[in-house]
């Protein structure tokens, strides 16, 4: 799970780890939304 509020580190990330495409990928806009997506999902 990778947190930021900066969408432009977003993309940065999301960017740089395509290539490990292997990878389930969960992304979150803020802590809330983190913690939220945390208890709804097994990660």
């Amino acid at each position: 799970m990778y947190i930021e509020d900066n969408t432009a580190n977003l993309k940065l990330m999301k960017k740089i780890l395509q290539p490990f495409g292997t990878l389930s990928l969960i992304f979150a806009n803020c802590g809330k939304e983190g913690l939220q997506i945390a208890f709804n999902e097994r990660i």
